[in-house]
């Protein structure tokens, strides 16, 4: 269940409890993620329903549309990555994927009519610039994360940066008992 599992939740096991719904059907346990169980039914909806009797609106507007929609659950996205674990609830990230789902259904309706148009191609190639200065910045400014080191009787020692607080360590250790050192 490898590939259909990353397609209903596409977050690491750790992560699923805060951004996934679990369903459970005896022995079946499924995890569904918030934002996408928001987006995708409403935005295959409204683009069905944009494909059958064509909404009167031009590239443009449909370009602004999804912009005035995608950005509150961009942000949140981005706001997580920033920080380096999850922000908020289920529930928001379920309210921002639907928010935006009519925005990205009228900007696909308007691709799919005009293939490759400039307001489309602009909008994915910003959203992409966006999200990668995003993740490129995080690389640089995110917060160490502390292991535990069974050496030095449990403490904690930082996966990268020095031994100063400053530089993301800790800087008293405790010094092994000569029990320890004869080990």
């Amino acid at each position: 269940m490898g590939p259909l599992r990353f397609l209903l939740a596409h977050h690491p096991p750790g992560e699923l409890h805060d951004k996934c719904y679990l369903l459970a059907v005896g022995p079946l346990r499924l995890y569904l993620c918030s934002r996408c169980l928001g987006l995708y039914p409403l935005l295959l909806l409204v683009l069905a329903w944009d494909i059958a009797s064509p909404l009167p609106l031009g590239l443009y507007p449909r370009a602004l549309l999804f912009w005035a929609t995608a950005l509150p659950g961009w942000y949140h996205w981005a706001k997580e990555h920033t920080r380096g674990r999850p922000w908020g609830s289920k529930l928001l990230r379920s309210l921002t994927g639907l928010a935006a789902a009519p925005g990205a259904a009228l900007l696909l309706g308007g691709h799919f009519r005009t293939p490759y148009n400039f307001p489309f191609l602009f909008s994915l190639l910003l959203l992409a610039t966006l999200t990668g200065t995003t993740l490129f910045l995080t690389s640089f400014f995110h917060e160490p994360q502390l292991l535990e080191d069974p050496l030095h009787g449990g403490s904690k020692v930082p996966s990268e940066g020095g031994d100063t607080p400053e530089q993301g360590g800790d800087v008293n250790y405790p010094t092994p008992t000569e029990r320890e050192i004869e080990l």
